[in-house]
């Protein structure tokens, strides 16, 4: 289990397994089945494990999410001034922080280097994100975060999944 805004040292064993049970409460209040869910966070990290190493493929997509392939490149076509101006920077920092928060063991089963100078620049980048929203104030941070996603779901509608016998959205 890792994520990006916690630091090192944030949280002791406890505190991680605490995170992981509060997490498992809340997709069960939301109504996910958890049949399939492991009782412990340790107990997780073995299935996880065994997982990745018996059934973890690199598809199309995967390839396309890490720009793999050079088609993603293609598929990034910036439609205005500001969007060709952070694409580069979006794109480098995109790759650097989805490489960098991927398990070891998934970097190393699909092929993908890590080194320790990554992760000092993934560090930098991560402190910095948080030292600007820690320094931001709350209702810029919210309006921001707003636009992001009202500007994301405008350009994603189209292929969101539907499942059978609903009415599409219009």
């Amino acid at each position: 289990m890792s994520t990006c805004w916690i630091a090192p040292g944030e949280l002791d064993d406890a505190g991680f397994e605490h995170l992981y049970l509060d997490t498992v409460a809340w997709y069960e209040r939301y109504g996910v089945s958890m049949r399939a869910v492991p009782s412990s966070l340790s107990a997780f990290r073995a299935e996880f494990d065994r997982f990745c190493a018996e059934r973890l493929e690199v598809t199309e997509a995967v390839e396309r999410l890490l720009n793999l392939d050079e088609r993603a490149a293609a598929s990034l076509a910036a439609d205005n001034a500001l969007a060709r101006f952070t694409a580069p920077i979006q794109q480098r920092w995109g790759r650097l922080s989805t490489i960098g928060n991927l398990p070891p063991l998934i970097r190393e089963r699909i092929g993908l280097s890590w080194t320790d100078h990554d992760a000092r620049r993934l560090d930098r980048l991560v402190g910095g994100l948080r030292w600007t929203f820690e320094l931001m104030p709350p209702a810029l941070n919210r309006a921001t975060f707003t636009t992001a996603l009202r500007r994301t779901g405008a350009r994603t509608r189209s292929e969101r999944y539907r499942p059978a016998g609903r009415v599409s959205e219009s």
